[in-house]
């Protein structure tokens, strides 16, 4: 049996999102001599750490690290001479390997110049909707160029991102779509330890109250819980959320996570939302945690409600593996993973009004929300395990590399 390709990973953040998560399950999963490279030192830097992967930091520039999706020209021509340094060091390292495997887009302009250098083979991990809902014209323009003249494969993590691509100008022949794989035994949550999250949470939230002087409005455990987990970002849509639950007056949100790369005025934005008269006392900002799979099962409802595409929609897979009845914008990855009216409900993004509606549903019908709740937990465990997914990105990064050596 031949041996696994030696696989270098770079990604261009020491955060944790959801590219990095995904990025995590593969890395730690793999049986190689891989190494991840990062351009940042953080959180996720720790969580490699922790899990025994190979991981060392190349700093980017700071006129490097200033570039975003919806830069300019000219911000961009500066942050590509300043990456000049950093992509010399990849290709050093590139050489030690049988393939490049670029999880994020700064991250593949700078394997894709290193693996042109170093004659290595470059793959795109493709977690991101090419569209000018998140990118600027000219980074669409030299993302695909980049994709379509140095990569040799791209991997989409849903059909929604595949066909962004090839609608941005990519080509299609190079994609294969794998969605992102879950740890099953993560969410198994008994029945007990349910209940007594659902009990710590209503007290918490209670204590909170009070300090806040909301005490007027006890929690009890019949009070509703609807919960939007992720970070808390404009087209997120947790203004939507907070809209909706103001239509519901019974019910309390959770708003799980926190804000990242300069958002803090949006953060403010929902806050000062929270405190209006039909709101005030019923939105929780809980902020970052690592007990997901507990929360999850704790609430009565998990809400998705991106007002732009999701390229996945980690959140709506985790909401079905905790047995929870999900919600889910209809656009994007979040389309392929909820199947209407069988596993949970899509609504119309960015339509607080569609919200509100399907919440009181749900709400309203405990028998028809837990036969969501228990079909999408099926549907899910059996399409999204990380086992399979696991396998599908071997076999691309095995083809690959192995191209290469045959020729």
């Amino acid at each position: 049996m031949q041996p696994k390709p030696r696989v270098l990973f770079v990604d261009q953040t020491g955060q944790l999102g959801g590219a990095e998560l995904c990025l995590y399950d593969l890395v730690a999963r793999r049986d190689g001599d891989d190494r991840v490279v990062l351009f940042q030192d953080g959180p996720f830097r720790e969580l490699l750490a922790e899990g025994g992967v190979a991981t060392e930091v190349l700093p980017i520039s700071s006129r490097a690290a200033t570039l975003r999706k919806d830069s300019g020209v000219a911000q961009k021509l500066s942050a590509v001479r300043g990456m000049a340094s950093l992509i010399r060091r990849v290709a050093s390292r590139a050489r030690e390997f049988d393939a490049i495997y670029a999880n994020t887009p700064k991250a593949f302009i700078v394997s894709a110049i290193a693996g042109k250098i170093a004659r290595r083979p470059t793959i795109y991990h493709l977690h991101d909707i090419l569209s000018t809902d998140h990118f600027s014209g000219s980074n669409l323009r030299l993302l695909t160029t980049f994709a379509n003249r140095l990569s040799k494969h791209v991997i989409a993590n849903s059909e929604a991102t595949a066909a962004a691509f090839a609608d941005a100008g990519g080509d299609s022949r190079k994609v294969t779509i794998v969605h992102n794989g879950f740890d099953i035994t993560q969410f198994e949550v008994g029945d007990s330890q349910a209940r007594d999250a659902s009990a710590k949470l209503v007290a918490s939230l209670n204590n909170e109250n009070e300090i806040n002087d909301n005490s007027s409005l006890p929690i009890t455990g019949d009070t509703p819980l609807v919960a939007v987990f992720g970070r808390l970002s404009p087209w997120k849509g947790q203004h939507i959320a907070i809209e909706a639950i103001a239509k519901t007056p019974t019910a309390h949100l959770l708003l799980v996570g926190d804000a990242m790369f300069g958002e803090s005025e949006y953060v403010e934005q929902l806050h000062v939302a929270a405190e209006r008269p039909e709101t005030k006392g019923r939105v929780h900002f809980l902020g970052f945690r690592d007990e997901i799979a507990t929360l999850m099962r704790a609430v009565d409802i998990v809400v998705h409600c991106s007002t732009a595409p999701e390229p996945f929609g980690r959140v709506v897979v985790e909401g079905l593996l905790s047995k929870t009845p999900v919600i889910a914008a209809n656009a994007g990855g979040a389309a392929e993973i909820v199947r209407h009216e069988q596993t949970g409900l899509l609504t119309t993004p960015g339509d607080s009004e569609a919200l509100a509606r399907s919440i009181t549903r749900l709400l309203s019908d405990p028998e028809l929300a837990r036969s969501f709740a228990d079909a999408g937990y099926q549907d899910a465990a059996k399409r999204f395990r990380i086992e399979d997914r696991l396998r599908e990105t071997d076999l691309v990064i095995e083809n690959t590399a192995r191209r290469l050596s045959v020729a």
